[in-house]
């Protein structure tokens, strides 16, 4: 099963050595398996089960641990037609 999410950050933290590191930790999480967040700011996940509440938990620390304001909201017209 594939969600996509929004995720709001400082644009400064946005650069290419921050999304390679957000890139890695979240495809380390269990379960998961393929995670890849964007410049424009959408994250996607894919995993292995229907229970993304503990792969979202994981996920919300590892962008607070780059931006303390950080936001990860699921996005419902990105995930229509997923």
């Amino acid at each position: 099963m594939t969600r996509y999410y929004n995720v709001k950050m400082a644009g400064s933290l946005i650069n290419e050595e921050n999304i390679k590191k957000i890139n890695e930790e979240l495809a380390a999480i269990e379960n998961v398996k393929k995670a890849e967040f964007m410049k424009e700011g959408v994250l996607c996940v894919e995993a292995e089960t229907e229970d993304f509440t503990g792969i979202l938990n994981r996920a919300v620390n590892v962008f607070r641990r780059i931006d303390a304001k950080s936001e990860v909201k699921y996005d419902f017209a990105l995930n229509e037609d997923a």
